[in-house]
């Protein structure tokens, strides 16, 4: 195995429990913390991090929005974390509604 294999081991299992502290935050209706407090966290379970490691594991995370002195934002909006702005309501109505009306329709036919 190679050595850069290996890191790139422990950064995902890095990645995958910092993903996990933040979503639980996110289920608690919380919407930022701080990277010492996710540091902490870390430590506590046997992971020795350090800040700037940290905020390149956490630039990779699409539920992060920002970092911004220290403080960890991220989103708690499923389709903002994903299109990046929520989507119009008027339009997902109107697709509802045309995909409604197709379903009807292939029942009639039959």
């Amino acid at each position: 195995m190679l050595i850069a294999e290996i890191v790139f081991l422990e950064n995902s299992e890095v990645e995958a429990v910092v993903l996990d502290l933040l979503t639980a935050m996110a289920g608690e209706g919380l919407d930022s913390t701080t990277m010492t407090s996710i540091i902490d966290e870390l430590n506590n379970q046997g992971i020795d991090i350090d800040e700037p490691s940290l905020f390149d594991v956490l630039e990779n995370l699409a539920i992060v929005d920002n970092i911004k002195d220290s403080v960890v934002y991220f989103n708690t909006d499923s389709d903002a974390s994903h299109y990046g702005e929520k989507p119009d309501p008027e339009k997902q109505d109107k697709t509802v509604d045309k995909m409604a009306r197709k379903q009807v329709q292939k029942g009639i036919k039959k």
